[in-house]
């Protein structure tokens, strides 16, 4: 029998996946993840009018002409403090910012929940749910920060792209369920992807997106119940809705019965890792796709009993594998261990010991990896860790040197707990530097060569995102900032 504090384990890890949402340091979803900043594929084709509800923007003021979020004071007139209009509020540079770091504004919207850049990173997205009433989507162009577009829509939870940057697809609440909506910008407008009983797919009124398939076709899970989340896809132009995974019911999907939460497509979508926490840890299998496959196990591969995949870089799937046996076995703290399976040649390397995450860059040629210790190498040439305060390590790939390491927190870890609270680093879209949050907390960045810069200092940083130009949108106590880092 397990052990009470197993249990107590399980319902703890639900609820955290249950409200991991978007993250980006908190970072970005890990899924998503693929999400946004996965979108590299050709234009979208008009969408079938027929198969979409047209919904038209009602009349309160939305957040481009409100005046203020709780606890601040304005509105002023723009110049004073950036090229936003209307509406600007006065916001002083805020003394979390370190040195060196330029300030540009704070986005004119009331409580922002999520955002997202375009592809291209010359359009910023986020969502606003503001004091008055007013909820919806906001879209403003960089580098002037005009406003775009925006409509309204109830409580929205989740934003993607389409391909040509020029349209908006989001999550939004619809009575007792929820729906997808999709705005084009120079339109009032915005349709409703999933009319009337069409958006009733499961128990669970979440929905997220995962991925783009085609210039038309997009992926998105719905909760099915507890650590499980049904992928489907849905043709914007058709209209078409397909289950593809964990549907038992469902004879055309063509993993009807792999049980998975969370999933994670290769850059060009030929293999799928679908990772279960249905037992309040994780057991990852890599699908051949579109399938279908006999299912990779890849706690089998290794005769352990969790595994966790982390992210693909061409054929290759980074994955962290647990100790074998259950949690109340592992040392303490636990020292996962880290390896790359290649797709192509099915050749498993070992990376690393005691590593918990891993995050390739674009450009796949550096692997940042969060550590349950210090990383360093052994007399043996293999790369392990020592102690138990987090590091975050800097790895060129695929050689697999270790070329830096910083400390992430000032407390020992202890437990699984410790590890999975740990925010994930995410990598700026040129590969340049990688954002992630340092042992005193805030935001720092660092580049390809390991050295580190301070962003923000004693401020819990919700989200980062880059524009191509290079300024950075961060997600603040229900504020958008935008800076500038030389």
């Amino acid at each position: 029998m397990r052990p009470f504090w197993f249990s107590l384990l399980i319902l703890v890890l639900v609820a955290l996946l249950a409200a991991c949402g978007t993250l980006e340091i908190g970072i970005e979803r890990t899924p998503t993840p693929d999400h946004a900043a996965s979108a590299t594929m050709a234009a979208l084709a008009t969408e079938n009018a027929r198969l979409a509800t047209q919904v038209t923007r009602p009349g309160p003021s939305p957040s481009a002409t409100l005046t203020v979020s709780p606890g601040v004071a304005g509105p002023i007139a723009c110049a004073d403090v950036a090229p936003f209009a209307p509406g600007c509020l006065d916001q002083p540079r805020p003394p979390e910012l370190a040195p060196g770091v330029a300030f540009t504004g704070i986005l004119p919207a009331g409580p922002v929940t999520a955002a997202a850049w375009s592809p291209d990173g010359t359009r910023l997205a986020y969502t606003v749910v503001n004091p008055d009433g007013w909820s919806g989507v906001e879209v403003r162009e960089a580098p002037e920060f005009g406003l775009l577009g925006q409509w309204r829509a109830d409580f929205v939870s989740d934003l993607l792209w389409t391909l040509d940057n020029n349209a908006l697809l989001f999550v939004f609440e619809r009575g007792d369920t929820t729906s997808m909506g999709l705005a084009r910008l120079g339109e009032e407008g915005w349709r409703d992807l999933l009319p009337g009983e069409k958006g009733r797919l499961a128990v669970s009124r979440g929905k997220r997106f995962v991925a783009w398939l085609d210039e038309s076709t997009l992926s998105f899970t719905v909760g099915c119940g507890t650590g499980c989340r049904t992928l489907y896809s849905l043709d914007i132009v058709t209209g078409g809705l397909r289950p593809l995974v964990n549907r038992l019911d469902a004879a055309t999907a063509p993993y009807a019965d792999v049980f998975a939460t969370v999933y994670l497509f290769s850059p060009h979508h030929h293999w799928l890792a679908a990772t279960s926490w249905g037992t309040g840890l994780p057991k990852a299998m890599v699908l051949q796709w579109p399938g279908p496959a006999e299912p990779l196990d890849l706690s089998a591969r290794l005769d352990t009993q969790y595994t966790n995949a982390q992210a693909w870089a061409d054929s290759s799937l980074a994955f962290v594998a647990y100790p074998p046996g259950e949690p109340d076995n592992w040392p303490l703290p636990p020292r996962p261990d880290l390896y790359v399976w290649d797709a192509e040649t099915g050749e498993m390397r070992h990376v690393a010991s005691g590593a918990f995450h891993a995050v390739f860059a674009p450009s796949g040629d550096r692997l940042a990896i969060p550590f349950v210790g210090e990383p360093r190498v052994n007399e043996e040439g293999r790369l392990e860790c020592a102690g138990s305060i987090p590091h975050l390590g800097l790895l060129d790939w695929p050689e697999g040197r270790l070329l830096a390491s910083h400390a992430v927190s000032v407390e020992e870890v202890s437990n699984v707990f410790d590890l999975l609270r740990l925010p994930v680093p995410i990598w700026s879209p040129h590969s340049e530097v990688a954002a992630f949050q340092p042992a005193d907390g805030g935001l720092a960045l660092m580049n390809r060569d390991g050295k580190v810069w301070p962003v923000v200092t004693g401020q819990v940083v919700n989200w980062t995102g880059w524009s191509a130009s290079g300024d950075l949108a961060l997600l603040v106590d229900e504020r958008l900032w935008l800076v500038w880092v030389p």
